[in-house]
């Protein structure tokens, strides 16, 4: 976050909002002068002047209060839509990032993070301005009542100011520690969640919350460990600030005794200490809390930083038309690799992929479509006039076996918010039979996706995954188990739809029967020979 981009969401409000946190300290400074002739008036037996001075003090508090009240109110709106605009910057940057990120990561960012430095850097910084204002203004009232008050203060100042550099390095670790334990808590809740049937089937309930209870108890412990670091500045400036203030009172029954300042200033000593106190800690507090939320910060400032679209960093490449693979190998981080066999995807085929599991088909998929890299070996991509092309991989459809839906509505699903496509996606719907289920479900093109509730069943999701594809006519298509939860009667329609495109296919499957595996042009049965992965063509037509 920076002052100067929070400023431009909106000038005016954040200008008025500066001029406010002067102003009001400046009223309350101007009230505890009021108090000052009060107390004088009191001394002379003067009612009317007391009750003048009275309402004028009543109409500065009133004023004083409205004025703040209202300015935060408007100031929180803003920092809404600046929190808004910076979660709209990470979103984009994360979307075309080529930077892996875990979802828990991705939630801290946009929650905790800016929660963070909201709290330490925006508020802060309003409350320095506030702090500034209340110290300014006793500032210039002591320094109307005596010189030497003012002396007295100056060191207090000095001493406070230099406090927040004994802690300034804690503090941000500190920040950290709290950004990266919780950002490991949520990861530790999503990585043990995922699994709650298998462990309430097992009546493992025990295990998980011991899991969950030592991965908390570091967020808590870095949580405390910030607080106990911003308390120890607090202690500290509480500490200075009541010495100088019996030096405060000192200066001051010295100079009312020689009669240097009016009686009444006595009445607002402890007034005087409460707004240069409170001026004092607010500066040091909010300079080191800004201080401490630097590192947090710069990260946040990384994250807004715009990336390349996909489709900007597509400009010169080609279309993909034919995929040669070449002496593939993949390598996993448990110690197992796999050597993948050579295939070759021509234009236009249709290829069945089958296998136990285990032997590498998916992984095949990810590396065509460029989801995976591989270990060794080489990806040839031709374009339509069989030369080595630069892929554009963005116009390859890949359908991985988890189908991915967004909570949008049914057609937005398949256009992908694309509103061109919208007038072909009922005969796409027809064609890969969903839309028999949405009449039997009374449900519409236009419905939305509950992803919670789960208002489609997992065939439905096949068959929406299956439509998006199509209808943004890629001339390849990889389709991992894409009709494992469609029925019989429905997939074999579907597989005729989609052998009658123009696309080249490699479709991975275990459940098709031999009517289904005839309208491929050829299966390749992948099977284990020791460290290697082999292919037996079956039912060849044409290669």
């Amino acid at each position: 976050m920076k002052i100067k981009d929070f400023w431009q969401v909106n000038p005016v409000v954040f200008i008025c909002t500066i001029i406010v946190k002067l102003l009001a300290p400046a009223l309350a400074l101007l009230n505890t002068q009021v108090g000052i002739y009060q107390v004088d008036a009191i001394q002379q037996v003067s009612l009317p002047k007391f009750l003048k001075l009275t309402a004028l003090s009543f109409v500065l508090l009133v004023v004083s209060y409205l004025i703040e009240y209202l300015f935060d109110y408007i100031l929180a709106k803003q920092k809404e839509r600046y929190k808004k605009i910076i979660r709209a910057k990470i979103v984009s940057h994360l979307c075309y990032t080529k930077q892996e990120y875990t979802i828990a990561q991705i939630q801290n960012f946009l929650t905790n993070d800016l929660i963070q430095s909201e709290e330490n850097y925006l508020d802060a910084f309003f409350k320095l301005v506030s702090g500034i204002g209340y110290f300014v203004s006793a500032l210039v009232l002591l320094f109307t009542i005596h010189w030497a008050m003012l002396i007295v203060i100056s060191l207090m100042v000095i001493v406070s100011l230099l406090l927040p550099k004994l802690i300034a390095r804690p503090l941000q670790k500190a920040m950290m520690t709290i950004s990266a334990s919780n950002k490991n808590y949520l990861d530790t809740i999503r990585s043990w969640l995922t699994g709650i049937e298998e462990l309430q089937r097992y009546f493992a309930g025990n295990h998980l919350f011991a899991v969950l209870s030592k991965s908390s108890q570091k967020l808590e412990n870095a949580n405390v460990k910030e607080t106990g670091i911003k308390q120890y500045l607090k202690f500290v400036n509480e500490v200075s600030s009541q010495v100088m203030l019996l030096l405060l009172y000192a200066v001051t029954g010295y100079l009312i005794i020689t009669k240097q300042i009016a009686f009444g200033v006595i009445s607002v000593v402890s007034d005087l200490k409460y707004y240069l106190t409170s001026g004092i800690e607010m500066i040091t507090e909010a300079r080191g809390a800004m201080i401490g939320v630097t590192d947090l910060n710069r990260q946040i400032e990384d994250l807004v930083i715009p990336v390349i679209k996909q489709e900007e960093a597509n400009v010169g490449l080609e279309e993909v038309d034919e995929i040669i693979t070449a002496d593939l190998q993949m390598a996993f981080p448990n110690g197992e690799s796999l050597q993948l066999p050579d295939i070759k995807v021509k234009p236009g085929q249709k290829i069945l992929l089958t296998g136990e599991s285990g032997v590498g088909k998916s992984t095949l998929l990810k590396i065509l479509a460029g989801e995976l890299r591989p270990s060794s070996g080489h990806v040839i991509y031709c374009g339509r006039h069989g030369n080595l092309a630069h892929p554009d991989l963005s116009t390859i459809g890949y359908l991985p076996q988890n189908a991915v839906l967004f909570p949008a509505s049914i057609v937005d699903n398949i256009t992908m918010f694309d509103d061109n496509l919208a007038p072909m996606v009922p005969e796409w719907v027809k064609d890969m039979q969903l839309q028999q289920d949405i009449d039997e479900q009374k449900l519409n093109l236009q419905t939305k996706l509950d992803l919670n509730k789960t208002n489609i069943s997992g065939g439905q999701r096949q068959k929406i995954v299956l439509a998006r594809a199509l209808i943004h006519q890629s001339r390849i298509i990889l389709v991992d188990e894409g009709t494992s939860a469609i029925d019989e009667q429905a997939t074999i329609k579907i597989l005729r739809k989609i052998m009658a495109t123009d696309a080249s296919v490699v479709f991975i499957a275990h459940n098709l029967n031999p009517e289904m595996k005839q309208l491929f042009d050829y299966e390749l049965h992948f099977f284990r020979n020791n460290n290697k992965i082999k292919a037996n063509i079956i039912a060849n037509i044409a290669i």
